[in-house]
């Protein structure tokens, strides 16, 4: 079987008329799903990072140089051909295009792969019959501005826990002004006894049952501050303390020496070398493998749990994504538990028929091959 053409999309739907709430910034701008042909006729689905750079860019990576070193390749050589070798040093957003786009090219082989076998990847992965045909999620939200009252966080906490979920993750209010991209670039500062107020409320609302967890976005500025706030929250039990600080390694190991509350981390990180170096300063790993694909990932998990690090995929974006994740998450015992975006996307379900999502609180696998899912092209908009 050989690589025929790569052929890339960019898909939009617009928000709602005057949402009153902060979003990710790719449910305006946009994003990228691919195709991989192969001349069996074996079409295979990915989606590259939308927070990788700019579309444009991710886009023209692929005309001009990945589609060049792809066609004519074996889908089966996907382990060699997918590996992320940079290691970009500080982990950011932004200047990734190349990896995102060699990440969602790394979906779609192992999408190929699994159809052209019959199984499906998660089982591809891990042959050992060792594999999770359910997989606990977590409702990722808690996204408001400034002015809006702090009441919501906890009327969604409540919702999220009726729906069937076990555990919730929120965030620091932002200011009106920023988008989700800027505020990844330009973290605004983090009231901390306001964001302990409000996770005491939540915590008190939705009682002892339920896992809590605050990404804050790097947006606390020194270690000090980072500890100051886990000591203040030692008491409400949180599962995790996402990116408290900006992202520098001898600090984070500073961090998760002296933190009562375990530190999360890695959603950036590109490839297998960046979540090599950063084991020391991190308790729980987040991969995504929509920047670092899923050969990087796979890798990633196997470490973790030779090392006994907990393991929580991130998983922001959008249906081929979520696939990709679930598949890796169901074939790894060290994946505890994947990330489901609860906030506004019409993205979410506009490309995918029957896409994966949680029923009372759980991702439940299929057995159909390869990443198990089928485009809808009818409802695609593509520019």
């Amino acid at each position: 079987m050989k690589i025929t053409d790569i052929k890339s999309f960019v898909i939009r739907a617009g928000l709602p008329v005057s949402y009153p709430h902060p979003t990710a910034s790719y449910v305006a701008d946009g994003a990228i799903f691919l195709e991989i042909h192969t001349d069996e006729g074996i079409i295979g689905f990915g989606e590259p990072g939308p927070y990788g750079g700019k579309l444009e860019d991710i886009q023209k990576e692929i005309a001009d140089l990945l589609k060049n070193i792809f066609i004519g390749k074996d889908p089966f050589q996907v382990s060699l051909l997918t590996v992320q070798l940079e290691n970009l040093g500080i982990p950011a957003y932004g200047n990734t295009p190349r990896q995102a786009a060699l990440a969602g090219i790394s979906q779609a082989l192992w999408d190929i792969v699994g159809k052209s076998v019959g199984i499906p990847v998660y089982r591809l992965i891990n042959q050992t019959g060792e594999v999770k045909t359910k997989i606990r999620a977590y409702a990722s939200g808690g996204m408001y501005y400034e002015h809006e009252p702090t009441e919501l966080f906890v009327e969604e906490a409540i919702l999220a826990k009726e729906q069937g979920y076990t555990a919730w993750k929120l965030r620091p209010q932002t200011p009106v002004t920023a988008s989700h991209f800027e505020r990844n670039k330009h973290p605004p500062k983090v009231d901390i006894p306001g964001m302990v107020k409000i996770l005491e409320d939540v915590r008190l609302a939705v009682g002892s049952g339920m896992d809590l967890m605050v990404d804050l976005g790097c947006r606390l500025v020194t270690v000090d501050d980072a500890l100051d706030f886990a000591i203040r929250v030692e008491d409400l039990d949180l599962l995790f303390i996402e990116e408290p600080i900006p992202r520098i390694l001898v600090d984070y190991v500073q961090l998760i020496q002296r933190s009562p509350v375990p530190i999360a981390g890695g959603e950036c990180f590109v490839s297998r070398h960046q979540f090599l170096e950063w084991l020391p300063a991190l308790d729980i790993l987040q991969p995504d493998c929509n920047l670092a694909g899923m050969t990087e990932a796979k890798h990633v998990l196997q470490c973790a749990q030779q090392e006994g690090k907990g393991c929580i995929l991130h998983n922001w974006t959008n249906d081929i994504n979520c696939a990709a994740n679930l598949h890796l998450a169901a074939s790894s015992v060290s994946c505890v538990m994947v990330e489901s975006n609860t906030t506004c996307n019409p993205l979410r379900s506009h490309l995918v028929i029957e896409p994966f999502v949680p029923i009372d609180g759980f991702f439940h696998m299929n057995d159909k091959p390869g990443l198990g899912i089928e485009i809808d092209r009818d409802r695609i908009t593509t520019q």
